[in-house]
């Protein structure tokens, strides 16, 4: 028995949030033969979709590895120091006002930073009707001091790169860039640092018995480097990033090619 990790953004689903048929047909066959499936995105359970849910999991790993939960029970959490968060946000938010704090029932965006968010995602998704869908669930908030057991920080298209912001806020944090689409130094996610995809992929093994060695991670961005350093077997999507590729054990097709689908054939996991 292994245990399937799979990103969401570019590695079960394209960049217009489409997931192909032979990722579901694949994850279900890979069940059926007795494996275990788990999603291990960055995003908080609260932003992971129905459509996404209903191919059919065994456990969660969500934001960015900040909690783990089986049967929608958790398993493991962290959230950020409550000192730490406030010095963060105090570095940040006058010159990033688009700042979203993942919780894991919310995601939440500052009421000044709102309107540039907007105009941010009509941009990325080239869909003026498009940030209603992504941003309609996001809980507008006049103080981010307020919110309680906040996973992460991130934001899109900040005035200052993603270097820079490392250094404003301490080596409490890890700012890595955004893993979605192409490469953006200026689209960030604010994590613990040493909180990391790998670390939730352990606390399940360890729930569940197993070692990495029995586990296989499916990845494309660069929040997923450590999953494939954790994983038994490491795959990077056809799409994926170069870097993501180099530290992968096996390169598959590109999601819409049937990528998922492949990889698991050619392992013999269905």
């Amino acid at each position: 028995m292994k245990v399937l990790f799979f990103d969401i953004d570019g590695t079960l689903t394209n960049f217009n949030r489409e997931i192909p048929a032979s990722v579901v047909e694949g994850i279900r066959k890979a069940r059926e033969k007795g494996n275990l499936a788990a999603l291990c995105s960055g995003r908080s359970e609260s932003q992971i979709e129905a459509y996404i849910l209903d191919i059919g999991f065994d456990a969660i790993v969500s934001a960015a590895g900040a909690r783990v939960s089986v049967g929608g029970k958790p398993v493991y959490e962290h959230t950020l120091d409550r000192e730490k968060y406030l010095f963060c946000l105090d570095q940040l938010l006058e010159v990033v006002p688009n700042l979203c704090v993942q919780t894991n029932e919310c995601v939440y965006v500052w009421e000044q930073g709102y309107e540039r968010l907007v105009q941010v995602f009509s941009v990325m998704f080239g869909d003026p009707r498009v940030p209603e869908e992504v941003i309609g669930t996001m809980k507008r908030i006049p103080d981010l001091r307020k919110i309680e057991k906040p996973q992460k920080i991130f934001y899109h298209q900040s005035p200052i790169d993603v270097e820079e912001t490392q250094k404003r806020i301490g080596d409490y944090f890890l700012d890595m860039e955004m893993s979605f689409g192409k490469s953006d130094p200026y689209s960030g996610e604010i994590t613990t640092r040493g909180i990391e995809k790998s670390t939730g992929m352990e606390q399940l093994m360890r729930h569940f018995g197993l070692s990495a060695k029995d586990s296989v991670a499916f990845g494309d961005g660069p929040n997923d480097l450590d999953m494939m350093q954790y994983a038994g077997l490491s795959i990077c999507m056809g799409g994926g990033r170069e870097e993501t590729k180099k530290r992968a054990d096996y390169v598959t097709a590109d999601v819409d090619d049937d990528g998922i689908y492949r990889a698991l054939e050619h392992f013999r996991l269905i």
